[in-house]
Order: C-alpha cells, then sequence, then structure tokens
C-alpha cells in the first residue's frame, strides 16, 4: 500500500541499520517454506520486519541469496520471488510510491542488486535464471518509464549475443519477453506506460529475438524462449512492420518456427501469427496469406492437438479483423481490408467441415477441441462473408445431417449449419431452415447426447437470429416445434435443456409484442409451457450447466409476453412462486431465493394493480430475504415493482421498509445493490409522489454523502443525479431545502471533463449517461418547483446553459438520448420562467450555440428528440 511504501522511504533516513548475515538470510528462506506454520509464520515475520525497517538491506541481501550458486536452489528462488514481488503492484499510487522508494536508495546498492539479477541469467538451473528473468523484468516496469536503467536492454543485448552460453542465451531472451508482457500490462492502467520502451530500445531488443528464432538456431530451449519473446514484443514492433525488409524478416523467422521439431515452438509460432493479425492485418500481403493457408493447414490436419487449434485460431482473428474492418469502413470510408476470408473460403470451409467430425466421445461445453474450434471459425466467416458461405457448407449439411449411421457426420452436420445462420441474408437462410428444421427437431431424439445438445443449440439460434419466420406462419411452425422442445426437458441432460430453455426463452420473446393484446400465437402453449419448466427448475440436477437459471429465464420470458388471454393464469401462478420463495427461506444455503423474487417482480409487473391481494404475502416474505444479507438486489427489484402497482398504497409498509432501504443505500462497497436501492427510491417517488417527504430528509442526505465517495462505483452516480430530479417531482415545493447541494452536485459532475488521451468508447458512454442524467436532474427540479417558487432555480440556469452549450460543441460524441435531454430542459426553462422571465434570462435562453442543437434534434432520426426538438422551439417562440 501507499502508506507503507512511504513509510519505507522515510525509514530509509531514521532507521538503525539491521545486520544480517548471508547464512541468516538462507536459513530464514529454507524455514519460511517449512511446513510447520509456526517456525514458517515466524520467519515471514522476519522478512517483513526487515523490508520496512532497511528494505534497501533486504532487497540486496535478497538479491545475492539469488546470485549465489553456492546457495540451495529453493532459497535462491525464493528470494527471487520476493525481489519481483517487491517491485509489484496494479495499483499506480502504490507503484509510484515503490518507484520513488527504489530511486532513493543508496545508488551502489541500486547498482548491486541490478547486476546481481543479470549475473544470475547465467545460472545452469533453469528455475533460477528464470525467476531472476522475472525479477529483472519486473524492476524494469519501474526504472524504464522514467529511464533510471538506461542500459538495461544494451546490457542484455550483449549477454545474448557475445559468444553466450545456451542457458544465458534462453534466459536473457525470456527476459525480453517479461519486460515487454509487464509494461502491457501496467500499460491497461495506466496507457502512457506503453511508450516506456524506446524504438530504439525494441530494435534491440527484436535483433537479439529474430536471431534466437533463426533456422540455424540449433537449440529449440533457445529458440523457444525467443519465440515466446517475440510474442510480446508484437506490440511494440509497429515501426519494424513498416518496413518491409525488417517486415518480411519476421515473418520469415515465424514461418521457420512454424515447422520446428519442437511442438512448444511452433504452437507459439502459430500464437505469434494471430498476434501478427490482429496488430499488423495491413501488412498480410496477399502472397504472405498464400503461404500462410498452406502452412495453417497443414498443422490443423497433421499437427498435434494444441498446434493445431492456433492454426484454427489464426483464421478466427483473421475473420474477426474483417468483421471489424467491415463495420469501421461503413461508418468512416477508411482502410478496406483484403477481404481473405472470402478469397479464401472455397478451401477453408472443406478444411473445417473435416474438422467438425474431430469431435470427443464424451465432451462437454467446457470442452475446446479442433471440431468447437473449426465451428466457431465457420461461425466468424459466416459473418464475415455473409451469403457466399451458404453455398460451400450446404453440400455437406445436406449430405450428412440424415447419416443416421455415424453420429459424428451427423453432428457435424447440424453444427455447421448452426455456425452459419448468422451473416447471411434471412432470405437466403430462410427455404434451408424451413426445410431442415423437423431434421434438427428429430434430432433431440437421437441417442447420443451430443447430437441432442447440438440440435438444442442450433434450435435455439433459429429462435434467436431468425425469429421472423416462425413470426410469419406461427401455425405452421409452433405446434411443431412447441411440443418438441418440451418433451426433452424432464428427462435429458442438464445441459441440453439448458440450450432448450434458451431456445423457449429465445421464442417467447419473438412474441413478446402481443403482451398487450387480446390473445397471441403462444397463448395456447402458455399453461404447458410454464408447467414444464416448473417441473425443471425443480430437478434435482438443476445446479449443473445453470439449468436453473436458464428455466427461471425462460419463464420470465414467458410472463412477460403472455397476451391478456393468459392473465388469470398469471395470477394463478403468484402463490406458486409465493411458496416456492417461503420454502427457499428454509434453507439458508439456497441460492434460489433470488431467482424466485425475479419472477416475482415480472409478475407484479404485468398484474400490476391485481397483485395488491398478495401484497402483505409478498412484502412478508421480502423482509425475511432482507434479514438473510443475500439476494438483497433482487428483492429490492421485486420490492420495487410493487411500489410502481400499489403507488400511494405502499406508504403502509415504509415504516418497515425504510430501515432496509437506508441500509442498501449506505451499503456503497455492493455496487449492485446501492443502485438497485437507488432505483427503488425513484421508484418512491413515483409511486408515493408528496407522502415520500416525511422520508426525504434522511434519502437526500445518504445520496449526497454518496456522490461524495470517491469509492462508491462511478455507475451509481449517474442514477443518484437522475434521482435528484425524481424526488423533486415527487414533493415538490419541499425539494427547495435540498436545491442548493442538489444543484451544486450537479455543477460539479458537469465539470467531469476527461483530457483527451483518456477518452474512449467507456468514457464517451459515461459522459452521455452522466450529463443525461444531469438533465434529468434539472429538469425534475424545474417541474417540482413550478410554479409558486421557480424563482428558487433562477441561480443555477447560467450552470445548466453553461451544460447545454457543452453539449452543443460535442457534435462528435453527444448520443441523441442527450441530445434530447438537452434540448428538452431549454423548453422546460422557457415554460417554467415565462411568468416571471426578465431580460437576463431570456437573453441566458437564446445564445447563439441554441438554434443549431435545436435544429440537430429536428434532424435526428428519433422521433421523440423531434418532439422535444418542437415543443422547445414552441416555448421559445412564446417568450
Amino acid at each position: 500500500n501507499a502508506e507503507y511504501m512511504g513509510a519505507c522511504v522515510l525509514l530509509l533516513c531514521v532507521a538503525p541499520s539491521v545486520r544480517l548475515k548471508e547464512m541468516d538470510i538462507t536459513q530464514i528462506l529454507a524455514n519460511a517454506q517449512n511446513p510447520n506454520d509456526e517456525i514458517r509464520k515466524n520467519c515471514e515475520a522476519q522478512l517483513e520486519q526487515l523490508k520496512v525497517t532497511n528494505p534497501s538491506l533486504f532487497l540486496v541481501t535478497l538479491a545475492r541469496e539469488l546470485a549465489n550458486n553456492e546457495r540451495p536452489q529453493n532459497t535462491r528462488i525464493l528470494a527471487g520471488l520476493i525481489v519481483k514481488n517487491f517491485f509489484n503492484s496494479r495499483d499506480l499510487a502504490v507503484l509510484a510510491q515503490i518507484a520513488h522508494a527504489w530511486h532513493s536508495f543508496d545508488p551502489a546498492v541500486v547498482a548491486e542488486v541490478r547486476q546481481s539479477l543479470l549475473t544470475t541469467l547465467s545460472s545452469p538451473i533453469h528455475a533460477v535464471r528464470h525467476t531472476a528473468a522475472q525479477a529483472v523484468a519486473q524492476i524494469a516496469s519501474v526504472d524504464l518509464p522514467g529511464k533510471q536503467w538506461p542500459d538495461l536492454i544494451q546490457n542484455l543485448l550483449t549477454l545474448v549475443t557475445q559468444n553466450a552460453s545456451v542457458e544465458t542465451r534462453e534466459a536473457t531472451l525470456e527476459c525480453f519477453g517479461f519486460i515487454c508482457s509487464t509494461i502491457t500490462d501496467l500499460a491497461e492502467i495506466n496507457p502512457a506506460l506503453q511508450n516506456s520502451i524506446s524504438e530504439g530500445e525494441s530494435d534491440l531488443m527484436l535483433t537479439a529475438i529474430v536471431q534466437g528464432m533463426r533456422q540455424e538456431e540449433q537449440n529449440n530451449e533457445v529458440k523457444f524462449a525467443a519465440s515466446t519473446a517475440l510474442l510480446n514484443a508484437l506490440e511494440y514492433s509497429s515501426k519494424n512492420f513498416k518496413a518491409e525488409n525488417e517486415r518480411m524478416m519476421i515473418f520469415k523467422v515465424v514461418s521457420e518456427a512454424a515447422v520446428c521439431n519442437d511442438v512448444r515452438v511452433r504452437e507459439v509460432a502459430f500464437q505469434c501469427l494471430v498476434k501478427i493479425a490482429v496488430e499488423y492485418y495491413e501488412f498480410l500481403s496477399p502472397s504472405i496469406m498464400q503461404y500462410l493457408l498452406q502452412l495453417s493447414f497443414d498443422v490443423i490436419k497433421k499437427d498435434d492437438e494444441k498446434v493445431a487449434l492456433q492454426g484454427l485460431e489464426f483464421w478466427c482473428t483473421i475473420a474477426e479483423q474483417e468483421i471489424d474492418l467491415r463495420d469501421a469502413d461503413a461508418e468512416a470510408g477508411e482502410f478496406i481490408g483484403y477481404e481473405f476470408s472470402l478469397k479464401f473460403l472455397q478451401f477453408l470451409v472443406p478444411m473445417l467441415c473435416e474438422c467438425l467430425v474431430r469431435q470427443e466421445e464424451h465432451q462437454d461445453e467446457d470442452t475446446w477441441n479442433v471440431a468447437m474450434a473449426a465451428g466457431t471459425c465457420l461461425g466468424l466467416l459466416s459473418q464475415a462473408v455473409g451469403n457466399p458461405i451458404v453455398g460451400q457448407v450446404l453440400p455437406f449439411v445436406n449430405a450428412q445431417s440424415q447419416n443416421n449411421e455415424n453420429w459424428r457426420f451427423k453432428e457435424a452436420a447440424i453444427l455447421a449449419f448452426g455456425s452459419i445462420l448468422d451473416g447471411p441474408d434471412e432470405k437466403v437462410l430462410a427455404p434451408i431452415i424451413e426445410s431442415g428444421l423437423m431434421t434438427i427437431l428429430n434430432s433431440l431424439q437421437h441417442p447420443h447426447s451430443l447430437v441432442k445438445d447440438t440440435a438444442s443449440w442450433t434450435i435455439g439460434r433459429i429462435c434467436d437470429l431468425h425469429a421472423n419466420i416462425i413470426q410469419e406462419n406461427p401455425e405452421r411452425y409452433l405446434d411443431v416445434l412447441i411440443p418438441a422442445l418440451l418433451a426433452p426437458l424432464t428427462k435429458d441432460s442438464a445441459h441440453i435443456c439448458a440450450n432448450i430453455c434458451w431456445a423457449i426463452h429465445n421464442l417467447a420473446q419473438a412474441f413478446e409484442d402481443f403482451a398487450e393484446a387480446g390473445t397471441g400465437p403462444m397463448s395456447k402453449f402458455f399453461q404447458l409451457i410454464v408447467h414444464t419448466l416448473l417441473q425443471v427448475v425443480d430437478r434435482p440436477d438443476a445446479d449443473e450447466n445453470n439449468l436453473r437459471i436458464a428455466a427461471y429465464t425462460a419463464l420470465n420470458m414467458c410472463i412477460q409476453q403472455a397476451a391478456k388471454d393468459n392473465m388469470k393464469l398469471l395470477e394463478a401462478l403468484v402463490p406458486v412462486f409465493i411458496d416456492k420463495l417461503r420454502a427457499s427461506l428454509a434453507d439458508p444455503n439456497s441460492t434460489v431465493k433470488g431467482l424466485i423474487c425475479s419472477s416475482l417482480q415480472i409478475l407484479t409487473q404485468r398484474l400490476d394493480r391485481s397483485i395488491a391481494n398478495y401484497s402483505d404475502a409478498l412484502m412478508t416474505l421480502y423482509f425475511v430475504v432482507f434479514n438473510t444479507n443475500r439476494f438483497t438486489e433482487e428483492a429490492l427489484l421485486a420490492c420495487g415493482a410493487l411500489i410502481s402497482s400499489l403507488k400511494q398504497q405502499f406508504v403502509n409498509y415504509m415504516p418497515a421498509f425504510k430501515p432496509y432501504l437506508i441500509a442498501a443505500l449506505q451499503n456503497t462497497p455492493e455496487t449492485q445493490t446501492c443502485s438497485a436501492a437507488v432505483g427503488v427510491v425513484g421508484d418512491l417517488a413515483r409511486g408515493l409522489e408528496d407522502k415520500l417527504a416525511p422520508y426525504a430528509d434522511e434519502i437526500m442526505h445518504i445520496l449526497h454523502a454518496n456522490l461524495g465517495n470517491d469509492k462508491l462505483s462511478r455507475a451509481v452516480k449517474p442514477l443518484i443525479l437522475t434521482c435528484f430530479g425524481d424526488i423533486a417531482m415527487a414533493i415538490g415545493v419541499e425539494f427547495e431545502k435540498y436545491l442548493s447541494f442538489a444543484c451544486n452536485m450537479c455543477v460539479q459532475a458537469a465539470d467531469i471533463r476527461p483530457p483527451p488521451e483518456q477518452m474512449n468508447d467507456d468514457v464517451i458512454d459515461y459522459l452521455n449517461q452522466l450529463r443525461e442524467s444531469i438533465f434529468d436532474a434539472y429538469t425534475g427540479m424545474i417541474h417540482g418547483l413550478k410554479p409558486t417558487r421557480i424563482v428558487a432555480f433562477q441561480p443555477y440556469v447560467e450552470s445548466v446553459m453553461r451544460l447545454v452549450e457543452i453539449v452543443a460543441m460535442d457534435v462528435e460524441n453527444r448520443s441523441d438520448d442527450l441530445l434530447r435531454a438537452a434540448v428538452g430542459v431549454i423548453g422546460d426553462l422557457a415554460a417554467a420562467f415565462k411568468p416571471v422571465l426578465g431580460p437576463v434570462l431570456k437573453q441566458a435562453l437564446m445564445l447563439q450555440f441554441v438554434p443549431g442543437l435545436i435544429n440537430a434534434a429536428e434532424r435526428s432520426k428519433k422521433g421523440s428528440t423531434k418532439a422535444v426538438a418542437k415543443y422547445t422551439v414552441n416555448e421559445l417562440r412564446l417568450l
């Protein structure tokens, strides 16, 4: 921790020197590995004491132990690991403290530690030099960003090139790889650290790595270390790939490594090709790809499975890159991909279909083999090329889907069919789905479990991706689909049934538009489906393969889409779920409570006021769930649905409910629970309206505290700001006493503007959400205070318009929802202040950026945004 490391720096100056003989540290390290708890913990305490009281002596003593060839192997390795871990942290503040402490040591100490580690790279013991390589890399991650070890890379290059032993070359190359991977990992939390390795240093490393991978290198340990180092160094090789001669040299040594007689080297070589496809796709010329096609085919068909899987991963990556490029091209018209997926499709598909029959007899969902990888690759190619893949795959499907003699070919044909459902146009797939559906449904009764498993997955994908085909002719399909899907649910394996539950969920979702209709295509099946799924959730093996979760998810979707002619059946389900929840409470270890609460939440939403007859029983059970301190989030959401249904009648439960709500709001370490509680406050505001006022002081105090809590997840804070608006709307002019701190919080939130280098899609999405929530808060306050106390809001109009201007200027990043909120608040201000509008206020609403913002809203593709623009224009005309 940061405080601890700060103490280390201070102790460097004030602590008395701790004397420690070399034999002492050897014994301490040996005892630190003693199976006797007392001995081990005593030695760990001694090490910790030295680390705190004199960290420089601590490090130099351990480094000497690591470098001493006369010491036992186990103590040397532990010494190296402790040195490595001294410099290791994923917390940037702690890492800065570590660097400050290290760079404050006596230069002679720093030099000795570094030299001891470098010397150990030549150790004859592999595990020792491997540990030294890790420790060097970890120190480098602290030193290189500030150029504190400027000759490190050159020193390592000298070690590996000047007639060094095989052991030294292997460890040094390994060290290069560790340096790159360690800095890459740290760059995930601080992108600026990616620049820690300069282009010159990268060139030096790459020179040594390529030398170690050359065909002339006879030692496979060196070749393996070099290949692994290249895998980690590729992210730092951009300049080298831009130079054709250097690029071709890299391709040459990787290709040579890919046919090495050591399977480890071949596997890593193909991992390098995968990474090259990700980082440097634009440099994969047609001639290179023609060669890699043959190279990959050879390993996929004949090599060890680990290498074959990497060969398949290469083509998966090519397809993924081309999907991404196509999507980016559609938006920006930038670099157009080479379409290797399409160019080589006629060769890839037959090879992949051959691979599909390489299943394992008893594989499960966790199995990853050539057959599974080939199916994944086929699916990605389908997304990349679209319609052309259908003609390539269909002959294999037609030939083998009727093969009842060999289960492998039948399963492979169904997997091939299921894999190409995403990508081609529906009009191309529709006749194939129509003609093949019965074959797939019949396969649910096949004697081999893998055939049934793949068939159930494929049906789920049809219902997910091509529900339109079923929607257009429900009478034709549902009478066949529903019985076929329900039949296996009480007898087949958990994994197969989980797939079927997913299919039922997708099928029900396809007909959710009928929820408000008098009847729907699924109505006549509703009772049978629900009855069967209720049996599934009680299966003894329902915890396997997430079957119970899948069944409840399907149940919930069926409840959501049920048409009005099923409402009596829905109401009859309430006591069933109440009994299930009550039974689950008897078992403190039961994990079903949350699932049942979720089902009751959806039932409550569908039944609306009709749920009132069960509200006492429900709240009694929810209180018991709260007392278990588990599944609070699900119970809160269920209470929120009940609040929305009962509205002001819920006030009767508030005295008992409030303590649980307050506890959840204050439970900031549990983001989901706190977030759900904030949502429930919004439900209370909309449901109770002015009856919320007696509880507002305590709630607003907690919400205010949460906004100022740096440890609270940032995802909750926009919800809190929106909640301010909900509360203001509910209690009206009573909100004036909270206006000052609520608006100040909004102003502070509006001032959040990350620097350009930190802007990415996630940050942009969050800013849009945050700013939209600020406008929601302002809108609620304006409506809550008008007409009698709207003047109290006047001091904050300038802040509102300042945020509006920020949104108006941010044309590139603002979302349509944010645009609508910004334009809407202008109209709300104009409407609210019309009776008391002074010249200054009128001028504030008519600033030069306002017309452009409104014009953008008028051009929106969303009708709701256009409607808000029209409203605002009308209000401004009336000023």
